[in-house]
């Protein structure tokens, strides 16, 4: 399941330009990183056919693996979260949580490969400075107000963390500044 992108049809519409990179519903924050692998596969197939070096392309292959082990998540998260029997979350409101987390993984590391997104023609500049960034910068102040729910639902002890980003008030920022400065 998690190397669904190989299959031929899906592999067939990615590199004729079929099948286009979006972020309007859930499933398309996993799906783009199985669009940017067939992308970087292609590539890495041209190269290797043009320079006939294998040796050539190692630093692409990583990347391979890495964009294979988010959209392996992304999806296996999706998936779980979207099943009924398969996910313990069952409020709504922690749910919402949930999916906004998602997005902001998928996000994050989307803005951070944004060099390879446009080198492969995924997403425009356009579209990655006004799509996705602004996504991004909209989903963190949701996700500020749960920061201290989503660290206490690991139940770590409070005199464990220690740490300014357990404070109530969730203002990280100037907490860890005063602890920084105290220190």
């Amino acid at each position: 399941e998690s190397f669904s992108y190989l299959k031929p049809s899906f592999l067939r519409r990615v590199i004729m330009g079929g099948e286009q990179a979006e972020l309007n519903e859930l499933k398309d924050y996993y799906q783009v990183w199985a669009i940017a692998l067939v992308q970087l596969l292609n590539h890495i197939a041209r190269l290797i056919e043009r320079t006939k070096k294998v040796d050539g392309v190692s630093k692409l292959l990583i990347m391979v693996s890495k964009f294979h082990a988010l959209h392996a998540m992304l999806k296996t998260y999706h998936d779980k979260l979207s099943s009924e029997s398969e996910s313990y979350i069952s409020d709504e409101g922690t749910k919402s949580v949930m999916w906004d987390m998602f997005k902001l993984f998928s996000l994050y590391f989307i803005d951070k490969h944004s060099g390879e997104f446009q080198q492969f023609k995924i997403f425009t500049p356009d579209q990655i400075s006004q799509d996705v960034q602004p996504q991004l910068l909209e989903i963190l102040p949701r996700l500020r107000t749960e920061c201290i729910p989503l660290t206490d639902s690991f139940k770590f002890p409070d005199s464990m963390l220690n740490a300014p980003i357990g404070y109530y008030d969730g203002d990280i920022y100037n907490n860890y500044f005063n602890e920084v400065i105290k220190n």
